[in-house]
């Protein structure tokens, strides 16, 4: 099972853009992967990070720091596109930028009856 990654996210209503900061310590550019996708089941529009590290040392006394897969999946609006998505990465520190569009507007709320 994956590790979560920590991250700090942030929607700027001005460009309606969802600014998020995700701490991957240890990892190397190169072991992580940033994808744009659909969910084949309920046709939600996701960006995913995967990453991964190893242990530094290999037999070590004391262990604090957690090593293996970790994963981050953001919810996106379903038109968005991979020209929305821009990823960089500097000193351990993953940052997106996904331009969403305009706030959906939240008077649709239904009220679902339950059964029973």
């Amino acid at each position: 099972r994956p590790l979560p990654i920590l991250s700090d996210m942030h929607y700027s209503e001005d460009s309606h853009t969802l600014f998020a900061s995700l701490e991957l310590p240890g990892v190397k550019k190169h072991n992580v992967h940033v994808k744009l996708a659909t969910c084949y089941f309920n046709h939600i529009k996701f960006v995913s990070v995967e990453a991964e590290n190893a242990p530094v040392i290999v037999n070590p006394v004391l262990r604090e720091r957690h090593f293996g897969m970790m994963r981050r999946v953001i919810q996106v609006p379903s038109h968005t596109k991979i020209e929305d998505v821009d990823a960089s990465m500097e000193d351990g520190v993953l940052s997106l930028r996904i331009y969403c569009g305009k706030p959906f507007n939240m008077d649709d709320e239904q009220v679902v009856p339950v059964r029973g």
